[in-house]
């Protein structure tokens, strides 16, 4: 049984964590959303359009006498700036040091927090600029960029400063809309007043014009000890402008999570990954959670976890063949089948509608495992009233007991505890806390990682962000090799939790250019005899992901299961669109007891894996993948091996046959062992990983 506790408090952690990388967020994204407007408005004057149609001549005339003053003026004007400003290049230099100076004050003082002292810094250095932007400003910008071509040295020299003075004006402009920002975010109040995703889309031209006006500096006017710094600038400008495209992207994204251009409402699943599924584990609990300017606005969680769903479901579906084994009818707690997240999402968000469930913007899965670093940053939990100590070593054992076998089966709370529990992390754990906070928003890439949180958003432009951040648990393309071993747990309860696996990947180059691979999955059963959660078989339906169009060779060690194992559909069942379109061409092989089909463009093996207690099972598959093409340079091979949301102990190890004469000439990975015949890496595997070869 799930523990919906953990629901409630991953979504104040949520709510805390969007709102940390708003305020991070704020200051990168706001500085580039305006900060180039006032470097654009001395030009403005160019495309106003005429107002009148002179004869001909007139223009002819007014023309030649532009042309003209502008050949003899222009070196004039250029000569008298550059003169001013060698005559003040001291006090300029002094003061634009001492305005930078006053500005990275203000900038730390907001970071800190304290807006109300950092307006005051800022507003004080934006007047320093202001000063300095009239005294430097004495041509208008298109000759001041002439003076920059024309005057030699100084004039670049001349040039620069009165770059460096507008964008430290412009950020100092910024630096005061930040704290605005901050504020309005910090009182719950709307800080946005266009669509966000727009905003996004702005920003990212204008991050390219900061980018421009970054390589518009001319390097002869930059002094000699800052020439290195100045490279380095320009060398790194690209890694510079991904970085800002992340910012912009990352403020777009956590600014939508949060509500801020509009209420939000989620489904937080969470998935007992004792219990494996193809999405990280059994869906016992679920919240429904509304989210506005940065704060949850109300919180619902069935005190009877997803079977609450089942009475009001109006649809009556065939389950996947598998899962017959222990239901007849397919329902909201299986419905995370696929290994792909976001079709498996998009099966749990039908389930819940055809359940009368609300419409929603997001569906965010959250792993048990996720439970026990939360538990690592509190420390233990005293539970007098039911003589228990939480830990991180026992907060899922100690939780499912309580909600499973100890619960008062009159009062039909099973989930009292973890409602007790609840109060007394959140005192161990004060998420007002800064330090506590910075933990805990450390916690989540490492979490996008290994696959403990994955979410799903129903507008598609934001899950390509999550995507980019890799919270989305998305089965990849690839042109190259590609595994992924996916379990499911049917029938045998929460033996996960003891089950120590390892993969042993071997391929083979074969002379058409194709590869042949053997696989060998070992399961070993560590459970305990007479603990009811992991004293009985692992009962596992293990699907293989491998290239599409790969060729199955040959198998061993799947265990066959009776015909009369499996459930009957009630007659009014339904065979389930969605599954039709999504698994086709299944077939199996009685001899081997293997099932093969097609699904998210992979060809799949799979088939019954029965670890005994105590014991090792072991399962070998031999197939070959067409030639592999159009892979990136230098890359002769490549593989991209997914990780399953939810396995708790897994070894692998990856070894490529060659030829005793050939040497890497180029690997991804510093970690690959290179032998007289073979390239081999073993690792611990808990999160996706890319091999390339150059050979």
């Amino acid at each position: 049984m799930v523990l919906f506790f953990f629901y409630t408090f991953f979504a104040k952690v949520l709510s805390r964590f969007l709102r940390g990388i708003f305020l991070v967020n704020s200051f990168f994204s706001a500085s580039l959303g305006n900060g180039i407007y006032a470097c654009l408005k001395g030009t403005l004057w160019l495309s106003r359009p005429l107002k009148f149609s002179p004869p001909l001549f007139v223009v002819r005339s007014l023309g030649f006498f532009l042309v003209f003053g502008f050949i003899v003026l222009l070196p004039v004007g250029v000569f008298f700036a550059i003169h001013s400003f060698e005559n003040q290049k001291k006090v300029f230099t002094e003061s634009l040091t001492h305005a930078f100076k006053n500005l990275s004050s203000g900038f730390r003082e907001l970071e800190g927090g304290d807006t109300a002292r950092a307006r005051h810094t800022i507003n004080e250095t934006k007047k320093e600029f202001d000063v300095l932007s009239k005294k430097i400003n004495i041509l208008p910008s298109p000759l001041q960029r002439a003076a920059g071509t024309l005057g030699g040295r100084g004039g670049k020299e001349f040039h620069n400063a009165a770059a460096l003075i507008e964008l430290g004006s412009d950020a100092s402009t910024l630096g005061l809309q930040v704290t605005s920002l901050v504020e309005q975010f910090k009182n719950n109040t709307k800080s946005t007043k266009s669509p966000i995703q727009l905003q996004g889309a702005e920003l990212k031209k204008i991050k390219n014009t900061i980018l421009h006006t970054i390589l518009s500096l001319d390097k002869e006017g930059i002094p000699l000890h800052y020439q290195d710094t100045y490279l380095q600038l320009l060398k790194e400008s690209d890694r510079y402008g991904a970085f800002f495209d992340d910012l912009i992207n990352l403020g777009v994204l956590s600014s939508s999570l949060a509500g801020m251009d509009g209420s939000k409402r989620y489904l937080v699943i969470f998935q007992n990954n004792t219990e494996l599924r193809a999405t990280g584990g059994f869906m016992g609990s679920f919240a429904l959670i509304d989210v506005q300017n940065g704060s949850i606005k109300k919180m619902e969680v069935p005190s009877g976890g997803s079977y609450d769903l089942k009475g009001s479901l109006s649809v009556h579906s065939i389950p996947p063949l598998p899962l017959q084994k222990l239901i007849g009818e397919w329902q909201f707690q299986d419905a995370n089948w696929f290994a792909d997240f976001p079709t498996s999402a998009k099966k749990i968000e039908w389930f819940f509608h055809k359940s009368d469930g609300p419409t929603l913007d997001g569906i965010i899965a959250v792993n048990a495992s996720f439970a026990e670093k939360i538990l690592a940053l509190s420390g233990p939990i005293e539970m007098p009233a039911y003589k228990k100590i939480i830990t991180k070593d026992n907060v899922i054992e100690e939780i499912e007991k309580s909600v499973e076998l100890e619960y008062d089966p009159i009062t039909e709370k099973p989930k009292q505890f973890l409602t007790d529990l609840m109060p007394q992390v959140l005192v161990k754990l004060p998420l007002d806390n800064q330090e506590i906070l910075k933990k805990l928003i450390s916690l989540l890439p490492e979490s996008a990682q290994t696959k403990e949180v994955q979410i799903y958003l129903t507008d598609p432009s934001l899950q390509l962000l999550v995507d980019q951040f890799n919270f989305s648990g998305r089965m990849k393309e690839t042109k190259g090799d590609y595994l992924m071993v996916v379990h499911s747990n049917i029938g045998g309860r929460k033996t996960d939790a003891v089950i120590d696996e390892s993969v042993d990947h071997r391929v083979i180059p074969l002379p058409d250019g194709s590869l042949k691979t053997t696989l060998v999955i070992k399961k070993t059963h560590s459970g305990k005899k007479g603990n009811f959660f992991n004293g009985v078989d692992n009962i596992d339906f293990v699907r293989i992901y491998v290239p599409q169009n790969a060729t199955l060779l040959s198998a061993s060690g799947f265990d066959s299961i009776p015909k009369t194992d499996f459930q009957n559909s009630p007659v009014f069942a339904k065979a389930d669109d969605d599954l039709k379109r999504i698994v086709t061409n299944t077939t199996y092989n009685a001899h081997t007891a293997t099932y093969t089909h097609n699904e998210s463009g992979k060809s799949v093996f799979s088939g019954w894996v029965i670890t005994p207690l105590g014991k090792t099972k072991s399962i070998t598959l031999s197939y070959t993948i067409p030639p592999l093409a159009s892979l990136p340079k230098p890359a002769t091979y490549m593989l991209t091996h997914q990780y399953q949301s939810g396995v708790l102990r897994n070894s692998y190890t990856f070894t490529y046959h060659k030829k005793p004469e050939q040497r890497i000439r180029w690997t991804n990975r510093s970690d690959m062992i290179q032998q007289d015949n073979s390239v081999k890496l073993q690792i611990p595997f808990d999160r996706d990983i890319l091999i390339g070869l150059e050979l």
